[in-house]
């Protein structure tokens, strides 16, 4: 018997957001319209083609109780920590960081000649395991095993299983599934959802249809994400298969503003798709192919107490951590023998100045 296919519940259009020290980015988890997906709890969309959209970087800040999930395309992202390690993450590499009990990090774009795309997702860790030794998962472009398929598609495993092939990223609480999915014009797919797991999609290049009727050949794609003029739509709720935007690739992008780039419109054009329950996830590409992101991951059904960059179970743990940052004493695990952690020209009470933009949310 096969797997129950997903409906679609949501399709959001991400929110631009000014982070870090002035990164200009989408944002399609932690807004006002979606909070978070039990347990993913952020996903932003930092890409661009211009160097002043993010060569300010994310400097020195901290995260306690939570995982980012960093993913490169293209370009190149230099970081840091104070653990002492430092290091860049080049196109197609992730690296998955375990904050636990707490690390202090920055991560910088660099300015190279390929325009810089790539995404962070924050995992929630549960209770039992927030403050745990903070640790790293980094994966090389080499290391992440690639499906292919003999009609169009094909598929980047890093977290999870896909066509008898598991990803390299282990032993996380979520038991999630990440999955970079590119699909040929018209090539459909059904890629594993665990019943149960939560799941969305983020679609940023080409467009594609979700839902039962993805599953046919034939079906026609109409969720866009390319800057080619889509836009911006809405799927109704519990509709088995309905579009992620606009199918007329000839509609005119709304900016919201009349000196709009190119690449506005194309962030303007992207959307995260969010799925009801099943046990897996049907798309089919239309014409000029589509690249999504699957994500999918058990949720904990926890409390969850978040400001900036903590998130805890209650505001008391938040009080603490933030106590912790202003005594000095935030970093519990040491660095290795010969490394300094105190490089940086930031302290750890001002660690969290670049997040005072982020609201408290329960």
């Amino acid at each position: 018997m096969s797997a129950k296919i997903r409906s679609i519940e949501r399709v959001l259009t991400p929110l631009a957001v000014l982070e870090g020290a002035g990164v200009r980015l989408v944002r399609s988890i932690a807004t006002r319209a979606l909070n978070y997906v039990d347990p993913f709890l952020l996903f932003d969309d930092f890409s661009s083609a211009n160097p002043d959209d993010h060569i300010k970087g994310f400097p020195w800040h901290p995260h306690r109780g939570i995982e980012t999930v960093t993913y490169i395309l293209s370009g190149l992202v230099a970081h840091r920590d104070s653990l002492g390690n430092a290091g860049r993450i080049g196109a197609g590499e992730v690296q998955w960081m375990t904050s636990g009990s707490g690390i202090m990090h920055e991560e910088m774009p660099q300015k190279t000649e390929a325009p810089l795309v790539g995404f962070q997702l924050w995992v929630n860790l549960p209770a039992a395991k927030k403050m745990i030794t903070p640790r790293y998962q980094d994966l090389r472009a080499d290391q992440i095993p690639v499906v292919s398929s003999a009609d169009g598609a094909t598929v980047r495993v890093i977290a999870g299983a896909f066509g008898g092939t598991t990803g390299p990223v282990r032993d996380i609480a979520a038991a999630p599934t990440y999955l970079d999915v590119q699909l040929a014009p018209g090539a459909g797919i059904r890629l594993p959802a665990p019943a149960g797991h939560a799941a969305c999609a983020y679609l940023f290049d080409g467009a594609a249809r979700f839902g039962e009727d993805a599953a046919a050949p034939g079906a026609a794609a109409s969720a866009r994400a390319t800057s080619a003029g889509a836009a911006p739509g809405a799927a109704a709720s519990g509709d088995k298969s309905a579009p992620a935007g606009a199918e007329d690739a000839g509609a005119p992008v709304e900016s919201g503003s009349a000196a709009s780039t190119a690449t506005e419109e194309a962030r303007e054009a992207r959307r995260l798709i969010v799925f009801g329950d099943g046990g897996a996830v049907a798309a089919r590409a239309g014409a000029g192919g589509a690249r999504f992101l699957l994500i999918a991951g058990a949720p904990l059904h926890e409390p969850i107490a978040r400001y900036g960059p903590f998130v805890m179970n209650t505001k008391q743990e938040i009080r603490e951590a933030l106590d912790d940052l202003e005594r000095g004493t935030f970093i519990r695990a040491e660095p290795e023998t010969g490394r300094d952690r105190t490089a940086s020209t930031e302290t750890p009470a001002d660690a969290g100045k670049w997040y005072g933009r982020a609201a408290e949310r329960e």
